[in-house]
């Protein structure tokens, strides 16, 4: 580690970063110190300026390799940027897409630089913090193999007694990575699978399925379709917001390892599905399984159907119906129910649109059921209501104006304004039209296998 008194020792204007010579980086790590929420004077945040000088969108610097002590001693010695600091000094030390960098490279000089100071920072480990610690064990899982036992046991000690759910969770996924001891890992995933913290219980299971072969074992399968479905984010190293960019998310392991097994994929999204689909994760499952897997169309559309009437925002329910709609060709007759699901979609915006124009009687522009609109206030008689439209076209500006209408975006087309869909709702009401009509056969092959 180096201090902020050693900063005028390297000559940062002869280095660069992602904007050029680096030579504001020391009076930035300055003031870090000094400030907890510190601006630029354009009103930026410094913090976040200085990462994305380093480290942006996961290209390292000459600047960069310098900065890892100056950054390190940082994150031991202000507490209010140490979760955030180590959150980025973990981004460093990820192995790339390739696995380890060379070690001559500008990646691999990287990431020894913080590697080195890992035995300092990993007294973060037992930080009062809850946040500080999650950010600690990921930093430690960056870590050479084997690790150091003094970790190994902290890490335990974590997860024996630590009172946050998460950070307990975490400690377990770091030790399956981390534990030399396969019997060992072995055993105390087996006790965690039935600990008294649904957190811990996914962590158990996902690390379970990452050393099992697909089909994937049922009970395993079973816990994570019952606890992800209330926290489907919870094995991840979630932290709250903060002052600095993270540099790469972490890997959605989840989807990753379940969409190994199509059938037990399938039956977690349907399962988080039935639970409320929170925050789509049953249905963005669903699309996952059918990017990789083929003759699953059938199964992914009855799953999304199950989603949509879940949905109130019409974003979602827009992305939903696109799918199913790209889905039907290849699965075949929708059936009734679904036809009946899509008709209703459809009829639905129809209506929303003529009572969301400004010339619907007394309830112009209100907020439709689907999405929000906006308000308006102007009560227009019955007679100039607005005709229900065939379809939500859009003229082309090509396209000859109508009779009475200048032609020009925003400008009356005839004796009134013409009433607008949003882009959103109106693929969704194409895309509800045209599968609902649709009774085409499937037109992919009869097959089991990855897509290509």
């Amino acid at each position: 580690m180096r201090a902020p008194e050693e900063l005028n020792e390297v000559d940062w204007a002869a280095l660069e970063h992602a904007y050029g010579p680096a030579g504001g980086v020391p009076e930035m790590i300055r003031v870090l110190y000094a400030q907890e929420s510190p601006e630029t004077e354009r009103g930026e945040n410094v913090g976040e300026e200085l990462i994305n000088n380093l480290n942006h969108q996961g290209s390292l610097y000459p600047a960069t390799l310098a900065a890892v002590p100056f950054l390190a001693h940082l994150a031991l010695h202000v507490t209010w940027h140490r979760e955030a600091l180590l959150e980025v000094l973990t981004g460093l030390a990820e192995l790339g897409e390739w696995g380890v960098p060379a070690p001559e490279s500008l990646g691999g000089r990287v990431r020894a630089a913080v590697l080195a100071e890992l035995p300092l920072l990993m007294g973060c480990l037992t930080d009062p913090d809850p946040y500080v610690r999650q950010a600690a064990i990921r930093l430690a899982c960056v870590g050479t193999r084997p690790a150091d036992p003094a970790v190994l046991r902290t890490l335990a000690d974590l997860y024996e007694s630590d009172p946050s759910a998460l950070t307990r969770a975490d400690a377990l996924t770091a030790l399956a990575l981390l534990d030399p001891d396969p019997s060992t890992v072995r055993a105390r995933e087996a006790a965690a699978i039935d600990d008294r913290d649904r957190e811990v219980r996914l962590a158990a299971a996902l690390s379970g399925l990452d050393r099992a072969e697909p089909p994937y074992p049922a009970g395993l399968v079973a816990v994570v379709a019952a606890d992800g479905a209330a926290l489907p984010g919870s094995h991840r190293f979630t932290a709250r917001p903060r002052p600095f960019p993270y540099p790469g998310a972490p890997h959605d392991r989840e989807n990753e390892l379940l969409t190994e097994d199509p059938e037990g994929a399938l039956s977690v999204a349907r399962a988080w599905i039935a639970a409320g689909d929170t925050h789509r994760w049953g249905s963005r499952l669903v699309g996952q399984v059918d990017q990789r897997w083929r003759d699953r169309e059938a199964q992914c559309v009855a799953a999304l159907a199950e989603a949509l009437p879940l949905h109130q925002d019409g974003a979602e329910r827009s992305s939903i119906v696109r799918a199913i709609a790209g889905l039907t060709p290849r699965a075949g007759d929708p059936g009734s129910h679904l036809r009946d699901l899509l008709l209703a979609e459809a009829a639905g915006d129809e209506q929303d649109y003529a009572a969301g124009s400004a010339y619907a009687p007394g309830v112009s522009g209100r907020e439709s059921s689907r999405g929000k609109g906006q308000a308006r206030t102007t009560t227009v008689p019955w007679s100039r209501r607005a005709p229900l439209p065939r379809s939500p076209t859009v003229r082309k500006s090509s396209d000859p104006a109508p009779r009475g209408g200048s032609g020009r975006s925003g400008q009356p087309n005839g004796p009134w304004p013409a009433p607008k869909w949003s882009s959103a709702r109106a693929s969704r009401w194409r895309a509800a039209a045209t599968c609902a009509c649709s009774n085409s056969p499937a037109t992919s092959a009869d097959r089991s296998s990855p897509r290509s």
